[in-house]
């Protein structure tokens, strides 16, 4: 499993749980990219988040990584590619250790 390698015990993997909600995740909204051949296509823009800890990025990397490889076809034909846009505005969610949020503060 992609978590246990970040769960060392139940307080940790209390706590990892708890980051998975959507206070720490980055926000999406949909919008356009040209394609080389002159046409758009619909993607996904994400949001990054400035205060969130690299390791938390991972973490969310590798979930990411792991519910796409278990997509149907069907599944993967239909989701909209995921790009990079602007940085987020939201600020970090209270009640975490600094560990968890990256050196810039919200």
């Amino acid at each position: 499993c992609v978590a246990q390698s970040y769960f060392h015990s139940r307080t940790q993997r209390d706590l990892w749980m708890k980051i998975m909600s959507k206070e720490f995740m980055s926000s999406e909204e949909s919008g356009e990219e040209m394609l080389e051949s002159g046409q758009k296509q619909s993607v996904l823009l994400v949001k990054s988040l400035k205060w969130r800890a690299p390791k938390v990025d991972r973490f969310f990397k590798q979930i990411d990584k792991k519910a796409t490889k278990i997509k149907s076809k069907q599944s993967k034909q239909q989701s909209l590619p995921r790009v990079v846009g602007s940085e987020s505005t939201r600020s970090k969610p209270l009640g975490f250790s600094d560990d968890f949020y990256g050196f810039v503060a919200a």
